[in-house]
């Protein structure tokens, strides 16, 4: 049974094609996607995933027809709630439904049939809800993606057209916005509190601003607001900014330790995130993100000695994962390694720092993890990242 809110697991599955465009958002932006889909009058589905993310977009002549979202705010059940179209009593009852029918039919669907929103309304509903999974992507700055030229799953109707020169132009606007209100709002790290004043224009405001102004509870920081806010990020930053401007929240007072305690809690619960999911090299940024908030204030001298005792944890669980990875990757401190010239000799050489050519060099065609560790020269634990490195990149294999 299908999930009521997004489509199949990838292009691959669903339609048994072969994506004829495809790589990541860092070397091919989405705008210049958009563009080249829209001036090939294509048809096809894009497909764009990130680490936590996954989204496609259906393209009828060039333009968008329909998108769905792995976002649960951005699920037209939520979508709805939001928009106080339909309670929360109505969402889990026409889920219900949906279920005990085995997904026959599409949840949209169930919502008129149940008389909770019109035909029209729910077209309505579902052009702006197609339109703010599209803009969020405009703020994506990295990212798997792939095209898959003359398929559109057949579940997928053509009900409505957005014009993709529009949705751009509105895209590259709302990322300009975006980066400006950066600077209109209060650093990612302060808490905000209510002010108790204006409560009656609160009354006038929209839904959502309303429920940003009940997440404000003194304790979470801007940073946590827009993180757990159940909207975009760029609709979280204009409605806080509206909260701000009308008086109805404000900064709370802290001092510039508290600050930062708070910007390094944040850095580390995302390295641990990474450790979690094994992905060791944004690990490794995180500690240097971390490292980076002490000792560029080294003034904050009443603050340092508790800040290095977080990172000091977080180093030592990293090079631990750091460690077990090595071993695994390498088969074990006895097990002979060569370095694999035929990688080498390709792309990923580009980019290789003096250490790793080092690290190479005393490897040769035959070196064990003991003797590297041995003859590096280099601390244990800069020897361990520097063979996490090369072995991830294919550079050293095991010589047997």
């Amino acid at each position: 049974m299908k999930d009521p809110h997004v489509s199949g697991k990838s292009l691959q599955a669903g339609g048994g094609k072969t994506p004829n465009l495809k790589g990541r958002l860092s070397t091919m932006s989405l705008p210049d996607i958009i563009q080249w889909i829209q001036f090939g009058h294509k048809k096809g589905t894009l497909l764009i995933e990130t680490d936590d993310v996954r989204k496609q977009i259906y393209f009828e002549r060039g333009n968008v027809i329909f998108a769905s979202s792995s976002k649960p705010h951005e699920r037209l059940g939520q979508f709805l709630l939001r928009a106080k179209n339909i309670t929360q009593a109505d969402l889990q009852r026409c889920l219900d439904i949906w279920a005990s029918e085995q997904g026959k039919r599409k949840l949209s669907e169930i919502f008129v049939d149940s008389g909770l929103i019109t035909e029209a309304g729910m077209l309505a509903r579902l052009r702006q809800l197609v339109q703010e999974i599209v803009f969020d992507l405009f703020l994506y700055d990295d990212g798997h993606f792939e095209f898959c030229e003359g398929y559109v799953p057949p579940y997928v109707l053509c009900s409505f057209y957005l014009d993709s020169q529009n949705l751009l132009m509105e895209g590259l606007y709302r990322v300009d916005e975006y980066r400006r209100n950066v600077g209109r709002l209060p650093s990612a790290n302060q808490v905000l509190v209510h002010t108790g004043a204006n409560l009656a224009r609160l009354m006038e405001m929209s839904a959502e601003a309303q429920y940003l102004y009940a997440m404000v509870d003194g304790r979470k920081d801007l940073q946590e607001l827009l993180d757990s806010s159940p909207l975009s990020a760029y609709e979280a930053q204009v409605h806080l900014l509206t909260l701000l401007q009308e008086n109805l929240v404000a900064v709370k007072a802290m001092d510039v330790g508290e600050v930062l305690e708070r910007r390094l809690a944040h850095i580390l619960e995302r390295g641990e995130a990474y450790l979690a999911e094994g992905n060791l090299d944004k690990a490794a940024w995180a500690l240097r993100e971390g490292k980076e908030v002490i000792y560029g204030n080294t003034k904050l001298r009443s603050y340092i000695e508790k800040l290095e005792t977080l990172v000091t944890g977080y180093e030592r669980r990293l090079q631990k994962f750091m460690m077990e990875e090595v071993s695994r990757l390498s088969g074990g401190p006895d097990v002979p390694m060569r370095v694999a010239y035929e990688a080498l000799n390709s792309h990923l050489n580009e980019n290789l720092t003096t250490e790793q050519g080092f690290i190479l060099s005393r490897i040769g065609d035959y070196a064990t993890l003991r003797e590297i560790l041995l003859t590096s020269g280099l601390p244990r634990e800069k020897t361990y990242e520097l063979m996490f490195s090369l072995l991830s990149l294919g550079l050293v294999k095991r010589a047997r």
